[in-house]
């Protein structure tokens, strides 16, 4: 009997515990719902630019770094910025591309700066500052060119942002068959030099830099120039490096290697647009661009023994003066076109910021 009663009193007390834990959960709170997935981050502007530059030839390292930037546009901003490329003069030759670029009417311009713009862009053309890669890399490889530096304010007065600087090689002067004046002496070359006209860009100091050198000069669009060569309007001319002239080689026989000036070509963009990008895409078009100028500035150097071969191959003279001609040429020009630069063009603060930046 007494077995039986503490049994039924175990039960209840069971029953009772159940019913407690039963009643506890059903007043318990419900568990949260999970947090909604956060919204995706948005993709970004998607544009569509142009791109000009001047040389269509697939031999010439030029297209080869322009189709190379674009390339790397198009994968660093996962294919939001496009750009289609225009080579050669389909929108113009390089001083209507600058000019567009300035305007707004075409993004990015890959060309020497046009001083048409503004006459202190004459700065960039300044010869004589130095004769080797690694001089030209400190005036002009970005980032940090000391010449990029003294031009920024320049290129913003005229609606433009420098990317990064491309060179191409050192600018010499192309020459007819049997139009190289005598290298025998200082005085038989620039005896020579006056009789013979040549070519010159619509750059007031190339202008000065080929009179230095003794020659007649004609400023001729470069659009117009291999049909100048052609019909003897000139003998020569000067504004590009050895793959320039090679273009031309059935007309261009000699070479002269003065090596005083690199032949920029300059990534730029419109202003405007620059600063209406974000910071994201501005890195993006500012690593591309350097990335491009590292490649091709090592590429070109170690390309221009090639060219000479090539260029030899061709039946073309390469020239390189002997040091009393250089010497009296490079005295000259830092007397003419350097005095008129100061006085006429670029002002006596930039060609002071010049000197100083290039220990002179």
């Amino acid at each position: 009997m007494k077995g039986r009663k503490v049994l039924i009193l175990t039960s209840i007390c069971l029953i009772l515990v159940l019913f407690t834990i039963s009643l506890l959960s059903a007043c318990a709170k419900p568990a949260p719902a999970p947090a909604p997935a956060p919204a995706p981050a948005p993709a970004g502007k998607t544009y569509n630019w142009r791109m000009a530059q001047a040389i269509a030839d697939p031999e010439n390292i030029r297209p080869r770094a322009a189709d190379m930037f674009i390339k790397l546009v198009g994968e660093k901003s996962k294919g939001r910025i496009k750009i289609t490329g225009y080579w050669g003069d389909q929108l113009g030759d390089w001083t209507v591309m600058n000019e567009l670029v300035s305007k707004g009417s075409l993004e990015i311009v890959m060309e020497g700066r046009f001083p048409g713009l503004d006459k202190r862009l004459n700065a960039e053309f300044v010869n004589s500052l130095f004769f080797d890669w690694a001089s030209a890399a400190k005036a002009f490889k970005e980032p940090g060119g000391w010449m990029n530096k003294v031009m920024e304010p320049i290129d913003t007065a005229v609606n433009m942002k420098l990317l990064a600087v491309l060179n191409p090689g050192f600018v010499g002067v192309g020459m007819k068959q049997g139009k190289v004046p005598s290298i025998a002496s200082k005085d038989a070359w620039f005896k020579d030099a006056g009789n013979i006209k040549i070519r010159c860009e619509p750059s007031k100091l190339m202008e000065k830099y080929s009179e230095a050198m003794g020659f007649k000069v004609q400023v001729i669009p470069y659009s117009e120039l291999y049909t100048a060569l052609q019909t003897g309007v000139v003998e020569g001319w000067i504004g590009g490096a050895l793959p320039d002239s090679y273009i031309w080689a059935d007309i261009l026989k000699h070479f002269i290697n003065t090596r005083d000036r690199i032949d920029n070509e300059n990534f730029m963009i419109n202003l405007p647009l620059w600063k209406s990008l974000d910071k994201a895409d501005q890195d993006i078009l500012s690593a591309a661009a350097i990335e491009v100028q590292n490649w091709q500035w090592d590429q070109a150097e170690k390309e221009e023994k090639d060219w000479e071969t090539k260029a030899k191959a061709k039946g073309m003279e390469i020239i390189n003066l002997p040091k009393e001609i250089m010497d009296e040429i490079i005295k000259r020009d830092r007397d003419i076109e350097w005095t008129y630069a100061e006085k006429e063009l670029v002002g006596k603060e930039t060609m002071d910021a010049i000197r100083k930046a290039a220990g002179m």
